[in-house]
């Protein structure tokens, strides 16, 4: 395997990324090389001038002092001044015999000396030509950061984990996403994008790293499946605006760079991160042309500033020739806001309405725009504000109703949803469009094509300071009501559809999720704003839970369900807060009393409102709920009703979902026949093309097949059974479901464990432990262990198998999931026993005993009296005690026609038999048996019944 290293070498290899040469007028000065050259032509300079030369182009429009350009040329030695204006003099006659018609070279007297060219950076990095992941659209060209990438660029590549910091508007993000941009290639395209801006409370910070992943959360712990996703692929997130949820953040990215060592964080903030492997790179303004030089319009135009600000000005329409005056006046006003490339592209984009003197005027007016004396305020967000008003205010009146609403969209949207939700008498759907448009040629809109097609999207301090002034306009409430309508809408549309989990990519919006989860808690943190809020939870519900986010799922609903008008009680959208509530609590919560209370609830709800199909998905949570808390006697009962229910329903659907609860029942009751006939019943039923998850996230489909194997195998077709196993997991793996995962293969693991297929058992389990770690599913990975002790125990390690069996059947007992308790006490009792532990043996035999008696989990009472034989026979119990036991064994077997468990007692019977030298009995018992199962010849105790017979 690659070390980390060695990645990181090849990389630097090929990257590039250390500035080589620099240009300026046809003058190439090449740093590895040490020479300078004009047009080509080799020009001779000393090496002490050479220098000082690369000294003063490193900070070209900045004073380099005397003590520096000195210690850069004669380092640790003392020189006069004079020495260094002789180097300077022969620069500047180098420069002139070469057709140089500028001084490139100034004095600043009493300060040092000033290179007054803009300077081109030349390196490998512009040769590259990636392709983006989810990072949005950038309108232009980033302007001037040319050295910034590159530094970022090797940072980033040699520790991991770099931090942008700097003032707000400086370009943080803008030079992150080009840097992100340029190495999408060097880590195969998987690049991802995080825009923290409006995750308003640290608690979502997850949901939204999570939603951007692509990440189908499972269980509890975002964190740890972000863990297990990103440890097999090389992958940069770009973490935009951190500095409103620093703590939280921090904690986040501590994790994830310490854990996946192939991870690359970039981040954006206005202070730093402050965490373990964090590297600070602070972000500058925009290079301003040097006020004090009387430099012509031609040379001002080469600084990075000015060009950004003409860019901008020219596509607001400003067609003049920029005059000496003007470029003046130009770099006078990028220098009034400090070279920030936000201010300066608001400038710019009045121009073409306000030319450059209004737009001077304007940033210099503290009456209409107060952007000097914000700038210095305290309050970070005040600079950001003043610089935004300033645009804001020059806005008319039209295009200011228009972002102000804009403002209640969470990321990117469509035209269309824009005219749906914020249109009105005051404003038509015309006025939205040319509004939208002219706002987007003023840089305050950003198109957002790489999101969603034909996107927009408000930049983030834009953002942030007209939805201040949407909750200002007192138009705030009904905007949000007619977004939450819109989303109501949506979602009604996908309801309709099925709930593909696509549909969170709505052509609309880049982000549903976002959207209402932005709607809901506004409207749950606002008391006299809850309209529809409780219908939208209702409906969000489901999607919720397809995509266990179960925490979202839990608070929403309960706090849903406190604000319920009067007109919602007893509905349909309380019923549904009801059946959300339930399954959220079952998965966060576990097993518990409220999760049985709300299962109640809903139903008793669903029969007074008629509503047949709820009440029967509530019935399956109650079947799944006392299947999992291990009490099977009244399985029985709720199935019944279930089958009741169906037959309201008329739905081959429904009716197959009943009658695989029946067959579950029946199977854990103990009569494997009948519960056969009700398996190939729901199987004739149902198909892939009709299936959807419950309200409790489980498939039907698979967890019936998952049954039909148990009682396959039991009745003495175990070829059959794995072939239905092989089915139950093809058909959960394609709903892309963790929850259906574990449990098809923790139910298929069982049926290859009563095989001996150790090799197919190893397989199952480890997959099980993998995906309950990644889902953060702890009852799903306490079986796995569990039956990685099981495993142990038949491959003859039992001290091993005993101690994973102890802690699985721990952690199950606190989670209350029983279901396969006395599978796997039976085995820590067998395991115990041969280690010689037989009095804690029969301690936990009787508690696999009474446990399975009380619980009604008949199919377990033949293997528990075999069981207890085995431990009488090695406790050196009398005989006739142990033959009485196999035999008791042998008896229920053949009553309940347990094929499966009659072989192994019938075997076990034998043994004995064969040492009391009763032979013939035991050839009797054995053949009578073995001739019941066919061709059936492949289990593991079939083979020990054939060589067993075959040595009488």
């Amino acid at each position: 395997m690659t070390s980390d290293t060695d990645q990181f070498a090849t990389i630097e290899k090929h990257r590039g990324l250390r500035p080589v040469k620099y240009q300026f007028d046809g003058f190439l000065v090449d740093l590895n090389g040490q020479n300078v050259s004009y047009n080509g032509q080799q020009l001779e300079v000393g090496g002490r001038a050479f220098d000082i030369l690369v000294a003063l182009l490193e900070r070209s429009g900045q004073v380099v002092s005397q003590e520096i350009l000195i210690s850069r040329a004669w380092p640790k030695l003392f020189v006069e001044e004079a020495n260094l204006r002789v180097n300077i003099a022969s620069l500047r006659k180098l420069f002139r015999e070469n057709g140089a018609d500028t001084e490139y070279i100034k004095t600043v007297q009493r300060r040092g000396y000033l290179f007054t060219e803009p300077v081109e950076i030349i390196n490998q990095a512009s040769l590259l030509t990636p392709t983006m992941s989810n990072l949005p659209k950038l309108l232009s060209k980033l302007i001037g950061r040319e050295s910034e990438i590159s530094s970022v660029q090797e940072l980033l590549l040699k520790k991991r984990f770099v931090s942008i910091t700097g003032p707000g508007g400086v370009g943080k993000t803008s030079l992150a996403l080009n840097i992100a941009k340029s190495l999408d290639e060097k880590i195969y395209g998987n690049v991802c994008f995080v825009e923290l801006a409006l995750v308003t409370r640290g608690d979502f910070i997850e949901t939204a790293l999570v939603s951007s992943l692509g990440i189908s959360l499972r269980g509890r712990n975002a964190v740890a499946s972000m863990v297990s996703h990103l440890k097999e692929k090389q992958t940069l997130i770009l973490l935009d605006n951190c500095e409103h949820v620093i703590d939280d953040v921090s904690f986040i990215l501590r994790k994830l760079f310490r854990e996946v060592p192939q991870l690359f964080l970039l981040t954006t903030s206005r202070e730093a991160i402050k965490v373990e492997g964090e590297e600070v790179f602070t972000l500058g303004s925009l290079k301003v042309p040097p006020q004090e030089s009387d430099l012509t319009a031609k040379e001002i135009t080469k600084w990075p500033a000015v060009q950004l600000f003409m860019e901008r000005a020219i596509s607001s329409g400003y067609r003049r020739e920029l005059s000496d005056d003007d470029a003046k006046l130009v770099a006078k006003i990028c220098e009034s806001v400090d070279g920030n490339a936000l201010a300066i592209e608001l400038a710019g984009s009045r121009v073409g309405q306000h030319g450059i003197d209004g737009t001077s005027i304007l940033i210099n007016s503290k009456k209409n725009i107060q952007l000097p004396g914000r700038r210095d305020a305290i309050n970070r967000h005040q600079s950001l504000k003043a610089m935004v008003e300033w645009s804001f205010l020059l806005l008319e009146r039209r295009d200011r109703m228009v972002i102000v609403r804009l403002s209640i969209f969470v990321g990117a949207f469509t035209l269309n949803a824009a005219k749906k939700v914020i249109c009105d008498d005051l404003l038509s759907e015309d006025d939205v469009e040319l509004s939208i448009a002219s706002l987007c040629d003023k840089s305050l809109i950003s198109r957002s094509n790489g999101v969603i097609e034909g996107g927009y999207r408000l930049l983030i301090t834009t953002l942030r300071y007209v939805s201040e002034k949407l909750s200002e306009s007192g138009e705030m409430q009904t905007i949000e009501i007619k977004h939450r309508q819109y989303l109501i809408a949506v979602l009604a549309r996908s309801k309709n559809d099925g709930y593909e989990r696509s549909f969170v990519a709505n052509n609309d919006l880049a982000d549903v999720l976002g959207n209402i989860s932005a709607s809901i808690e506004s409207s749950l943190q606002d008391n006299a704003n809850k309209a529809y809020v409780s219908k939208l939870v209702a409906l969000t519900t489901p999607v919720l839970l397809r995509r266990s986010m179960l925490k979202e799922c839990l608070n929403w609903t309960q706090q849903a369900l406190n604000c319920l008008a009067a007109d919602e009680r007893n509905t349909e959208v309380e019923l549904a807060l009801w059946e959300g509530l339930a399954v959220s609590v079952m998965f966060t919560k576990g097993n518990s009393q409220q999760t049985l209370e709300s299962i109640n609830k809903g139903i008793e709800l669903a029969r007074e409102l008629d509503s047949f199909e709820a009440e029967l998905r509530l019935l399956a949570g109650l079947h799944i709920y006392k299947s999992r808390t291990g009490e099977f006697q009244e399985l029985m009962g709720i199935s019944e009703q279930a089958i009741r229910v169906s037959d309201k329903i008329h739905s081959d659907y429904f009716t197959a979902m009943a009658e695989w609860m029946m067959g579950v029942a029946i199977h854990l009751c103990g009569d494997q026949t009948l519960a056969h006939e009700y398996c190939e019943k729901a199987m004739r039923r149902s198909t892939t093309e009709t299936f959807y998850l419950d309200a409790f996230g489980f498939d039907h489909l698979s967890r019936g097949l998952i049954v039909l194997a148990r009682v396959l195998w039991l009745r003495g077709r175990p070829s059959k059974a794995e072939q239905v196993c092989e089915e139950a997991i093809r058909v959960a793996e394609s709903r892309d479901y963790g929850v259906a995962l574990c449990i098809a293969l923790m139910s298929t693991a069982t049926v290859s464990l009563w095989s001996g297929d150790i090799s197919t058992a190893t397989i199952r389990i480890t997959r099980l432990i993998k995906n309950a770690k990644e889902f953060s599913l702890e009852p799903y990975l306490a079986v796995g262990v569990s039956m990685r002790g099981y495993l142990a125990v038949l491959k003859g390690d039992p001290r091993v198998g005993i101690e994973d069996l102890r802690a699985g059947l721990n952690t199950l007992s606190k989670e209350q999931h029983r279901v396969l308790s006395t599978e796997f006490l039976l085995v820590l009792a067998r395991a115990l026993s041969t280690v010689n532990l037989g009095d804690e043996a029969l301690s936990i035999l009787e508690e696999a005993h009474q446990f399975s008696r009380t619980q009604g989990e008949q199919y377990q009472f033949a293997e528990v009296c075999r069981v207890r034989g085995m431990i009488y026979q090695a406790n050196g119990e009398p005989i006739e005690q142990v033959e009485q036991e196999y035999r008791n064994a042998l008896t229920i077997a053949q009553e309940q026609r347990v094929l499966g468990w009659e072989l192994r007692a019938a075997t076990s019977l034998a043994k004995l038999l064969i040492l009391e030298k009763r032979k013939r009995e035991a050839s009797e018992i054995l053949e009578q048996t073995i001739n019941k199962f066919g061709r059936e010849v492949g289990t593991l105790d079939m083979k020990v019944a054939l060589e067993l017979k075959k040595s009488i």
